[in-house]
């Protein structure tokens, strides 16, 4: 997927809230009009105040900067995935019913 910049999220690389309104709202929509399967996790990083009170900001960049490669590198291509604000991310996941989803974030939990 090629991305416009202004649908990038600066810190992270991955896809900005601004590409979820724009981009992405169209696409479920379309997916949900031709009864396609799809699954949509919400995520965020536990106890991440304490990384930003403990550690600092610059810290905290740096951890959510990993979590974004970490989700990266554990979904699949055909997901995508946006950073909403802070340390919270969207998942989109076509083609993947709910209980594939829980499967998919069961493993990634066990990896963390």
């Amino acid at each position: 997927m090629e991305l416009d910049a202004k649908h990038v999220d600066e810190l992270t690389g991955v896809c900005n809230r601004r590409y979820l309104k724009e981009r992405q709202e169209p696409e479920i929509d379309q997916l949900i009009t031709q009864k396609t399967p799809f699954s949509v996790a919400w995520v965020d990083i536990d106890y991440f105040k304490t990384v930003n009170d403990s550690f600092g900001h610059f810290k905290g960049d740096e951890v959510i900067r990993e979590f974004a490669h970490f989700l990266k590198d554990s979904l699949r291509m055909a997901d995508t995935i946006i950073r909403f604000g802070g340390d919270e991310f969207i998942c989109v996941m076509p083609n993947t019913s709910r209980h594939d989803a829980e499967s998919i974030f069961g493993r990634i939990l066990r990896k963390r």
